[in-house]
């Protein structure tokens, strides 16, 4: 009998040892059959459309999914965490468009100011003075103050620290560049440079760099440790290497040689999902420890319409999905590709992060507008039932 109670004891023990670490209160309980069928979306992914990342779903503040599935560095055969960290590119814009409306809330700038009431003509600009002045801070927010999508780089070092400084970049891009699409700004055109423009003014106004002025007041109250901006020379812990087939043998290839000092305001920005998770939960609250609500509104309302039929807020898309408002926005940069995708009304996160892709991305939608698209479909017909 002894025995018998010992050996019930040790089952017990390692039954104990191997549970999951998630604690259950922190999923709903409804949520198991919903888990399986976004794993299987996960797994599919994995293997169709090689998506090596990290994944998590919420509903009403409970954690329906979160899970990694691959390769962090496949040159070292890393495994993805929870831990690991991606380029964020375009999901970097709702940091800067929170920052402009900080400096807003702190009437330090207005809106509907003249850009070039803060950072001046320069004669060297190959635009003129009358053009400079034709645009304000909300057509640069809201894609519509006419300016071309991107700029080509420049030969800048990027050996050190912080250098180039941003100022000196953006006045090197305009020497050589004409920066308008002309009669372009009823319909509204994205723009990856009018976010660096921004950026450029939160250093003007607030006296600091980009990147310390997001931290001061953005990430260090929310105690978002895992997200920065993103340069090659640095070591970043837990930093994923992004992969991507760019050429036409079909292989993967590391991502070489780039970093983020020719678009800091538009895709500048590294993170984990947990710190993304936290921004999220935190701006959707309605009781947001780093912004004002009239600010998140202004966010999250269309603002404008750009091609191809986006209705774009400040930083996010805004649109409707099945009837619901929904606020996300996607990026891409070479070797990662992620998205945020929030419909409040039903108190629906998710959050995809990804180091691998395809040369089908630059021809196609990105796949993790499908996976947020399935995943939706299951959340949404679980609560029909």
């Amino acid at each position: 009998m002894r025995s018998i109670y010992c050996f019930k004891l040790l089952i017990l023990s390692l039954l104990l040892t191997y549970m999951p670490s998630t604690p259950a209160s922190s999923y709903t309980p409804i949520s198991s059959s919903v888990r399986e069928k976004i794993q299987t979306i996960v797994k599919d992914f994995n293997k169709k459309k090689n998506f090596n990342g990290n994944v998590e779903v919420r509903k009403k503040d409970k954690v329906i999914y979160s899970g990694s599935i691959g390769i962090a560095n496949d040159s070292f055969d890393v495994p993805h965490t929870m831990k690991s960290r991606f380029m964020i590119a375009s999901l970097s814009k709702q940091f800067t468009a929170a920052a402009i409306l900080k400096l807003v809330e702190d009437e330090k700038i207005s809106l509907d100011d003249s850009y070039s009431k803060y950072i001046p003509w320069k004669k060297r600009s190959i635009n003129s003075e009358k053009e400079w002045s034709s645009f304000t801070i909300r057509e640069l927010l809201n894609h519509t103050a006419g300016i071309v999508k991107d700029i080509e780089a420049g030969p800048y070092s990027s050996n050190e620290m912080y250098s180039p400084i941003l100022s000196s970049v953006v006045n090197d891009m305009l020497t050589s560049n004409d920066i308008f699409i002309y009669n372009r700004k009823d319909t509204g055109a994205y723009s990856n440079f009018g976010y660096m423009l921004l950026a450029l003014l939160v250093e003007k106004v607030s006296g600091e760099y980009f990147h310390e002025y997001l931290s001061k007041e953005f990430f260090q109250p929310l105690k978002m440790k895992s997200i920065g901006q993103y340069h090659r020379m640095f070591n970043i812990k837990y930093m994923a290497e992004g992969y991507a087939i760019t050429d036409g043998t079909g292989k993967l290839h590391k991502r070489c040689c780039l970093d983020a000092t020719s678009f800091i305001g538009s895709h500048s920005l590294y993170s984990d999902l947990p710190d993304l998770m936290t921004w999220l939960e935190d701006i959707f609250s309605n009781d947001s420890k780093v912004l004002s609500q009239d600010s998140i509104n202004l966010m999250t309302k269309v603002q404008s319409k750009i091609e191809p039929n986006i209705t774009y807020g400040y930083g996010f898309v805004v649109d409707k999905w099945k009837g619901h408002k929904r606020v996300w926005h996607d990026g891409m940069e070479t070797g990662y590709l992620s998205i945020v995708s929030v419909i409040k009304d039903l108190g629906i996160k998710i959050v995809i992060l990804s180091n691998k892709h395809g040369a089908d991305v630059y021809s196609e939608t990105p796949y993790p507008h499908t996976m947020v698209d399935q995943i939706l479909e299951i959340l949404t017909t679980h609560e029909s039932k």
